[in-house]
């Protein structure tokens, strides 16, 4: 990691610990397949949580629409120049991401919100950039640490749900709402190898303890009512 971004990360980190008493609300994170239901499940747990007044849930989902999620996503929009750039510095999306969650944690609290939900999190995070660490550093063990270093910024979620179901299910779904050429990640061999990823992940990071499997090839009500038993208790028991 150069110098330049190790000042940027330390500056970062910096503004984490001064505003950390302001990032202390709970974090849900939901992470799976393409096609799993992630954002489905979202919208029912909040809906139920709002209609039944037990708690103020805020939604996230990254890049949002804050100033540093804003461009990132005009950066997204041109997908090679953003690839050349994420190559050579692999840190920056890292960096950005992070503070657009700090930035909508913050958010949150003005909101009065009781916990946030996000559509993906720090699984998700990891996945989408360990390849760049990978290919700039040519070295597993120094991709990770580096990656590690740098995710020390990003909050931890208060617990993660996986919405788990086959690739084959996953694909199927995706089939039939797609609109258009389906995402290079909608094919089945990948969602294969991502569900590999994703349980790579869990048990790299330790995160096992706050990591809840949910069976997402179950009726949609079903699994709403899992969630909500999930978060109620969690919230509960604090």
């Amino acid at each position: 990691m150069n110098e330049e971004i190790q000042l940027i990360l330390n500056a970062i980190l910096k503004i984490k610990e001064d505003v950390s008493l302001d990032l202390d609300v709970p974090i849900f994170s939901f992470e799976g397949l393409p096609g799993a239901g992630k954002s489905t499940q979202i919208i029912e747990v909040v809906n139920s949580l709002s209609e039944s007044n037990r708690w103020n849930a805020y939604y996230v989902d990254l890049p949002s629409s804050s100033s540093i999620g804003l461009m990132l996503r005009s950066l997204y929009m041109n997908k090679d120049g953003w690839t050349e750039v994420c190559n050579k510095y692999p840190w920056l999306n890292v960096l950005f991401i992070s503070i657009d969650l700090i930035l909508n944690i913050q958010k949150a609290k003005e909101n009065n919100a009781d916990f946030i939900i996000m559509s993906r999190g720090i699984i998700s995070t990891y996945y989408y950039n360990l390849t760049n660490f990978l290919n700039y550093y040519n070295n597993e063990d120094m991709a990770w640490s580096k990656l590690n270093e740098l995710m020390t910024i990003f909050p931890i979620p208060k617990s993660i749900f996986i919405i788990d179901v086959p690739p084959e299910v996953a694909y199927q779904r995706v089939v039939k709402r797609a609109r258009g050429e389906l995402r290079p990640m909608d094919h089945i061999e990948n969602m294969r190898l991502d569900k590999v990823m994703l349980n790579t992940i869990i048990e790299r990071l330790s995160l096992s303890s706050i990591v809840h499997v949910i069976d997402g090839d179950d009726e949609k009500h079903i699994v709403t009512k899992r969630l909500i038993s999930l978060i109620s208790g969690i919230m509960y028991n604090d």
